[in-house]
């Protein structure tokens, strides 16, 4: 429901991004011979409907690939007046292309059907319609509407005339047959067919399916089977609107609008109705329909396309769907409604095509096609030569026609090609890449090139990746793998001043310590579970192994803690070719070829740990080799590959039998795609299974060398094929991302390094990076490469054996990779990581000094540095003073309570953990504690505020729920909303007298209500607000000065914000004052986040965040709410303060009025200011008291900075209660709220929160959660609900309280002794530990007595303040003896 309203808003805010430019130049330094492609929307630029181009022409060294890349062209012959229908020939397991093709097109006198028979592997050639079949039409009524394939050659079309149906069967033999069935509809305005078989357990079903609909007689889908090659003349099955109607429960009214249908290669059938929306039905084998899902996902709207199709990524199938209204697209994933995308014009009375590609949405759309991502206008395709198009499902291929030729398609993003060039380059040649907007906006970056020699090893600057303007501390670890390219790199801190106040810390390759004790081991493997934690298995000599699992918890910890599972024994000597294992739930499996014709599979369960031989598999062949892949095992035996799909027991699916002398097969278990070698070639397909069936389709051969050694490593875009022979070594990288465009992107640098009589190579699945071992003239060395990078950089490690000969290499992992060989284990990250630690030992923010890093190899090193802002928000746990710290507690006591301040320890904290003798028995108190649990709120609330001092006030979508000052459920308020409307927001009046609520619907609204203070709540007014797309600020004065935030919180960019000045009539009418837009304030465009209205003076004076600028104040008079023509506002991106930062991409959030006090003829305002990236500013803003408010700029002042939770985003929404300030922030689906406490200075102050909340939030934290401080009898407490209800689905409604310290409370003393108490503060970025110590003291023990130490204090008080007093009364006393003698002396004269 809500994305509905959201969708409804949403037609007026799609607007066009124009190009920006990621970078503005980048430096490339290729190799001789080598082939490259950048992706020039990752790379270069972003943007919607962007023509990418080149600033020379023709270019030496790039060509473009646009979004839409033709292949090639074909021309064919035209007869007919129209091309009717375009169809692939699949593979029916799997819905591949099989790279055959049949158009058919008519005129009066004949239908003419054109077809062109290619093989699996062209997959980027142009098909042929070189060949065509006519066909008579048997009266001038005959049409024909669609087609569709019986087998590779032949083929059936669907026809009418007045009376009658004919299936007309057609092969390239020229064979026609009419079929004739009874006609049912007489003129359809919509007729399809298609073609598919039908799997069940018994066996298959070949049917044909016929949709057609007509108005005023409604829609009709008829099953007819093909039985022993026939078609039958009656439908074996049919639909309509009534037996619809029963099948989905709905009344016989029920009214069936057939639109357009397809089918799934698992046999469900996706039926698109322009209503009610889309069925996804099953065709039993008992001649019945079964419902699987009816998805209404359209609430009625009419539906003019559709596409449904299954996005293929890591985490498995993601079921995607696209719906095409009249104003618009919608995508979901999952029917989760994902995004919105924006239509050329009007679909009513368009003939129009909605096709999707994994991660591509295509719309024909008249005579262009647009190709979308999901999310955006990708690119606009405007020449005139395609008049149906149809698109690969699973690769961005695409293939369209017209009357006389045939274009095959590339969808991508934009590609910047490199050519391969054929000698080096001295210097750098500049050229520019160019992007252009529809509206002609253009941006460039320049692009500078240089051609090395491949076995170049000379350090180069990049300068497209430099270190950061600004450093955060503590971050998560920044990438600076790219400030230098060139083989073999390593990077170290500079040994520069800054070291001294900085700890850099760069993290790449690190030996783990793991303390495993076997001896003789001859066969080690490792499996990676998780970035944390893998297995490894050893094998003795004499066939015992152990299996360990290992954890390894956090990167550069060099300790790894290994547990010993299990010694086993098998009955063979284990290798890589015998010996495969993969983790599974809460078992290992292994499969074993222990003998010529025998393979094993045992299984060890973790929980029993029980080791077991499940499965035995004999044959009568000899194995030449197996390979376990995605679940199922590839056995190669004497010209054949056997697939087994089970293992409990193996049971075999299909057999490759057409490859000849198969010798390995090879493959990658995260990816469906299988690499056979042949003793002449490589062999790229795909195997599809079904319960009888199955099918093996090749994509790609690659011909090796003759007699070589061959091994195949495999990754998700790339893979290598290393050869060996007597005459060669090499090692050729191959780009396999578009499975129709496959191609050798170079051959792998060796530099002075040659592989050793066998090639001893291992890879990781996930990353793709190679581990070879190698050798030069001194020792042994394992050379790691990287995969899709430039040649020059591919290099990325060697590592030194020395004199270990046969040491064998074993790797698994991602982002970080877990290396054995020689019984040692290495940590190698893909990224070289960079961290900062401070030791500033200072509470600023803002830190400016020069420091970098080294880029070295054997050969050359470069120094890269710069000045960087350190940006320290003192996140970091950190115990000041771990040292013992004594807490005394007078003997006999029957109680203590131990009060730890914030002077003990630093760092944002979210956890508190102690340890000591007798911590069971004592309470620990942290800073934040839930007094109420929220478990009577079974609400999903929204916002909320304080009503009065009695009770809080709570917004669901279509209620208001108030509860009691403790939190727990007092009553609900319905708000009477429609089915399209939805409560966004709740606000108060200025006289808290009112509660007022933003409504989200079409015509968004708001409502006022009046609860009284004894909550019996009347619906005072419903104001409709139509000049505003959604309101998500509001305040209200004097009960009739209504100001708005008209903008998206969920996104500022899809429509103008503006700050709307309303009059309230008294007929519950609005009166528009003013509108505060761009074009008032003479901008380009304006995004308000977040807006503030204070009284100042005779004024109304609005605050409001500029999101991408800073400040910017009007003003309104309060008498009459007439605007004022006085701009103000502050930059507050180019604002300069030794204090103050803020990056290039900073958002100005929320802005909240914290106090205001008066200075001579000044009104101080002092305002808070959120930013989602940096720290949150509290500005001293002054104005003049006068007849116009006047900003006096040159006495703002930067009053309080607050750091923010490390390199965590903000959410723009806050709460303020005089010197209490709650701020949320959010890292994925973790979420923590910030409690700040504000001191009183006279100067600019950091302010650091020494606790927060946590919690896993279970979703993106935004706006739509409740943030509420209520300061009670010298108490803090909030309302919030973070905490995820797992059981109820909802995020629970909780108050808390707020204390600045942590309490250790002892009720009972009685058996507690002295002791040490160990503290642990912890929060995501770490933890540190302290130790205080529990003492006791005696009345009349003064060493250890405070009051004692307290009466010394008196006690010397007491006497210097005697000594004062005598000294004074001396003073005085010789003062008056010497006034006494002058006068004397006087008197006498």
């Amino acid at each position: 429901m809500l994305y509905r309203i959201f969708t409804i808003l949403q037609l007026f805010l799609l607007t066009l991004q124009e190009c920006s430019k990621l970078q503005s130049e980048y430096s490339i330094y290729a190799s001789v011979e080598e082939i490259y492609e950048w992706n020039i929307r990752e790379t270069f630029f972003s943007g919607e409907n962007l023509d990418f181009s080149l600033s020379e022409k023709p270019s030496k060294y790039f060509e473009i690939r646009q979004p839409l890349t033709l292949l090639g062209s074909w021309m064919h012959k035209a007869f007919g007046e129209k091309v009717i229908s375009l169809k692939p020939y699949i593979n029916q397991l799997t819905g591949a292309w099989l790279n055959s093709f049949v158009f058919i097109e008519q005129d009066a006198i004949s239908v003419d059907i054109f077809y062109s028979l290619g093989q699996p592997t062209d997959n980027d050639k142009v098909p042929q319609f070189n060949n065509y079949i006519k066909v008579e039409k048997q009266d001038p009524n005959f049409r024909c509407s669609d087609v569709d394939f019986l087998s590779q050659t032949k083929y059936i079309i669907d026809c009418t005339n007045l009376n009658k149906s004919y299936f007309v069967e057609v092969d390239t033999s020229g064979n026609v047959t009419f079929i004739e069935n009874n006609q049912k509809y007489d003129s359809p305005s919509i007729r399809k067919i298609l073609v598919h078989t039908f799997n069940y357990e018994t066996g298959s079903l070949q049917l044909i399916l016929r949709g057609q609909y007509q108005e005023g007689k409604g829609s009709f889908i008829e099953v007819f089977q093909i039985k022993n090659g026939n078609i039958t003349t009656d439908p074996w099955l049919t639909l309509d609107s009534e037996s619809l109607a029963t099948l989905l429960n709905q009344q016989s009214t029920f009214n069936f609008v057939f639109l357009d249908m397809q089918i799934e290669p698992n046999g469900d059938i996706f039926i698109l109705d322009s209503f009610n929306g889309i069925y996804v039905l099953k065709i039993l084998q008992a001649q019945k329909w079964l419902v699987k899902e009816w998805s209404r996902l359209n609430y009625g709207q009419q539906i003019y396309a559709f596409d449904f199709n299954y996005l293929f990524s890591q985490n498995g199938q993601i079921a995607q769907l696209v719906l095409v209204y009249e104003d618009r697209i919608q995508y979901f994933q999952n029917n989760q409604p994902k995004s919105i995308l924006k239509l050329p014009g009007d679909v009513k009375q368009q003939n129009i095509q909605i096709e999707i590609s994994q991660k591509y949405i295509v719309l024909k759309y008249q005579e262009k096609i647009y190709i979308y991502d999901q999310k955006q206008l990708l690119y606009t395709f405007i020449e005139n030569v395609v008049d149906i198009m149809i698109i690969n499902p699973y690769e961005p291929d695409l293939i369209g026609i017209n009357f006389v030729s045939t274009h095959r398609f590339l969808i991508n993003d934009g590609i910047l090609r490199l050519y391969q060039q054929d000698s080096k380059t001295d210097q750098q040649y500049l050229t520019q890449i160019i992007a252009k907007s529809k509206s002609g906006n253009i941006c460039t970056v320049d692009i500078k090139i240089q051609i090395v020699y491949k076995n170049d090893t000379q350090l180069y600057e990049t300068g497209h990746n430099a270190l950061p303007q600004a450093l955060t501390i503590p971050s998560d670890p920044i990438n600076v793998d790219l400030l230098a390219i060139g083989p073999d790199i390593s990077y170290q801190p500079l040994d520069d001043q800054s070291s001294q106040k900085i700890y850099i810390d760069i993290q790449e390759m690190w030996k783990l310590n793991i303390k495993i004790q076997q001896e003789h081991i001859i066969f080690t493997d490792i499996y990676e579970i998780n970035s944390e934690s893998f297995y490894l298995l050893q094998q003795q000599d004499s066939k015992d192994a152990y299996i360990y699992q290992c954890q390894h918890n956090q990167l550069k910890n060099v300790q790894a803690e290994c547990t010993e599972l299990k010694k086993v024994s098998f009955k063979s000597i284990l290798t890589k070719s015998t010996f495969h294992w993969w983790f599974e739930i809460k078992k290992i499996f292994f499969v074993i070829q222990e003998s010529e014709n025998q393979i094993h599979l045992y299984s060890f369960d973790k929980e029993t740990a029980q080791f077991v031989e499940q499965e035995k598999l004999t044959l009568d062949e000899k194995i030449l080799s197996f390979n376990v892949l995605y679940s199922k095992m590839f056995v190669v035996i004497q010209n054949k590959i056997q697939i087994y799909d089970q293992f409990i027991p193996f049971k075999l699916a299909y057999t490759i039998s057409d490859i000849i002398s198969p010798k390995n097969v090879f493959g990658n278990r995260l990816i469906d795609i299988i690499f056979i070698q042949t003793p002449t070639q490589v062999i790229i397909g795909n195997a599809a299974l079904l319960s009888n069936s199955g099918t093996f389709t090749i994509i790609k051969q690659i011909n090796t060398i003759v007699d070589a050694q061959i091994k195949i490593a495999i990754g998700k875009d790339y893979f290598y094929i290393i050869q060996k022979s007597a005459k060669e070594f090499i090692i050729d990288e191959y780009n396999y991302k578009h499975l129709q465009v496959i191609y050798k992107t170079k051959s792998l640098p060796l530099y002075n390094y040659k592989i050793q009589d066998t090639i001893v190579a291992d890879s990781c699945e996930e990353s793709g990076w190679l581990f070879v071992r190698c050798q030069d003239e001194k020792q042994t060395v394992i050379l790691i490469y990287e995969p899709g990078v430039l040649s020059h950089q591919s290099l990325k490690k060697v590592i030194k054996l020395g004199n270990i000969v046969n040491a064998t290499v074993e790797v698994d992992g991602g982002l970080q990779m877990f290396l054995h060989y020689s019984q040692q284990v290495y940590s190698v990250l893909q990224d070289s990581l960079l961290q900062v630690k401070s030791n500033l030992h200072s509470d600023n923010y803002v830190n400016k000094m020069v420091t970098g890093v080294k880029a070295s190899n054997e050969q050359f090193s470069k120094n890269i540095q710069q000045q960087i802002f350190f940006l320290d928000t003192h996140s970091q746990p950190i115990f000041e003073n771990s040292q013992n710290q004594t807490f005394k507690v007078k003997k006999d006591s029957k109680s203590a309570q131990l009060n730890i301040d914030k002077t003990l320890y630093t760092g944002q904290i979210t956890q508190i953990q102690i340890d000591c003798k007798s911590c069971f028995q004592a309470k620990l108190l942290p800073p934040i504690m839930n007094i109420s649990d929220g478990q009577n709120l079974y609400f999903n609330i929204i916002d909320g505020l304080l009503y009065d001092v009695s009770y809080a006030v709570f917004l669901t979508s279509k209620q208001l729920i108030f509860t009691n000052k403790d939190g727990q459920f007092n009553k609900v308020v319905n708000l009477n909303l429609s089915i399209l409307e939805q409560g966004d927001g709740l606000f108060i009046s200025e006289d808290k007298k009112f509660l007022i609520v933003s409504i989200l619907a079409q015509v968004p609204s708001i409502v006022i209500i009046d609860c009284g203070t004894n909550l019996e709540c009347t619906i005072i007014s419903k104001i409709s607000v139509p000049n505003a797309n959604r309101i998500s600020g509001l305040q209200l004065f004097n009960n009739n000065h209504l100001f708005i935030l008209n903008s998206n919180p969920q996104d500022y960019t899809q429509f103008e914000s503006s700050i709307q000045a309303y009059y309230i009539n008294a007929d519950n009418t609005l009166t528009l004052s003013r509108s505060i837009t761009a074009q008032l304030l003479n901008l380009n465009s304006l995004r308000i986040a977040s807006f503030q209205v204070v009284k100042h003076n005779s004024f109304y004076s609005v605050f409001f965040t500029d999101q991408n600028f800073g400040l910017r104040i009007n003003h309104f008079k309060l008498l009459d709410l007439s605007y004022i023509q006085n701009i103000e506002f502050l930059d507050l991106i180019n604002f300069q303060h030794d204090k103050f930062y803020v990056h290039q991409d900073t958002e100005f959030l929320s802005i909240r009025l914290v106090s205001s006090e008066t200075s001579g003829t000044l009104q101080i305002f002092n305002l808070l200011i959120q930013t989602n990236n940096a720290a949150q500013y509290i500005f001293s803003i002054p104005l003049e008291i006068g007849n116009v408010p006047d900003l006096i700029l040159d006495k703002i002042k930067l009053k309080f900075i607050l750091t923010p939770f490390g390199t965590w985003t903000s959410v723009n929404k806050i709460a303020v209660s005089l010197n209490y300030i709650l701020i949320p922030y959010r890292q994925g689906q973790e979420a923590i709220i910030v409690m700040y406490e504000l001191s009183n200075s006279n100067s600019s102050t950091t302010i650091t929160s020494n606790y927060a909340l946590y919690e896993n939030y279970q979703g993106i934290l935004s706006t739509q959660i409740v943030l509420i401080i209520e300061l009670e009898q010298n108490n803090t407490y909030f309302f919030t609900n973070l905490k995820y209800d797992e059981a109820r689905g909802i995020h629970t409604l909780m108050k808390y309280q707020y204390q600045s310290k942590i309490i250790i409370s002892f009720d009972d003393l009685t058996l507690v002794e002295e002791q040490p108490i160990q503290i642990t503060v912890s929060n995501y970025y770490g933890k540190s530990s302290g130790v205080v110590n529990l003492v006791y003291f005696n009345d009349n023990d003064d060493d250890n007595d405070e009051n004692s130490d307290l009466s010394w204090v008196w006690i010397l008080v007491g006497v210097l303040g005697g000594i004062i007093i005598l000294l004074v009364t001396f003073c005085l006393i010789l003062y008056f003896w010497n006034r006494r003698n002058k006068k004397s002396l006087v008197l006498l004269t």
